[in-house]
């Protein structure tokens, strides 16, 4: 479902594959889509230029993921003032990732803005009562316990290769590190 909802939400951008072609693809069939960098009416060229650079680098790091062992694998920050494009240029490395068979979720501390990228709000999806987060142990093992009883979030959890943030910087570090707990107790 999850992956059907984020197919669904960026099949609607411009010049992205269909719902059903971003479904379709597989690690060993992935689909052949590069994200366009074409400048947009009263876009500057350094400004085009930056958004090619960024749409490269985001590409070539889904290409080093797929063919990098579990250890050499680094996260990616996209950062920029408000409105240059960073969440639509993650949204393309979203797409990008898809059309490679990866499995692909997208989250923020926002609920509405978790719904429009086709995601899950972040409390909900690691499975996270609002609250205190000063004993990060014992939140994340309480977590845990509930993502043991919700099934369908473990195993999404336990399957997601591309995590995309939305307003990285609305998350706390406690947030980040229970998910890194999270994350290193259930893969």
């Amino acid at each position: 479902q999850a992956r059907e909802a984020l197919a669904s939400s960026l099949s609607r951008k411009p010049n992205v594959p269909s719902k059903e072609i971003l479904l379709s693809a597989t690690k060993r069939s992935p689909v052949d889509w590069r994200p366009s960098t074409e400048a947009i009416p009263g876009q500057c060229e350094a400004s085009q230029l930056e958004h090619q650079v960024a749409s490269d680098f985001i590409c070539r790091q889904v290409d080093n993921y797929i063919t990098s062992s579990v250890c050499s694998r680094t996260a990616t920050v996209v950062v920029g003032g408000p409105g240059v494009g960073k969440t639509f240029r993650t949204e393309m490395g979203g797409v990008y990732a898809m059309c490679q068979g990866l499995f692909v979720m997208f989250t923020s501390t926002v609920s509405d803005r978790s719904n429009a990228l086709g995601g899950m709000h972040i409390h909900k999806l690691f499975c996270l009562h609002f609250g205190d987060f000063k004993n990060i142990h014992r939140v994340a093992d309480s977590a845990i316990g509930r993502l043991h009883r919700h099934g369908d979030r473990m195993h999404l959890l336990r399957t997601l290769d591309v995590l995309c943030i939305d307003e990285l910087g609305n998350v706390s570090a406690e947030m980040l590190a229970i998910m890194n707990i999270i994350f290193q107790t259930i893969r």
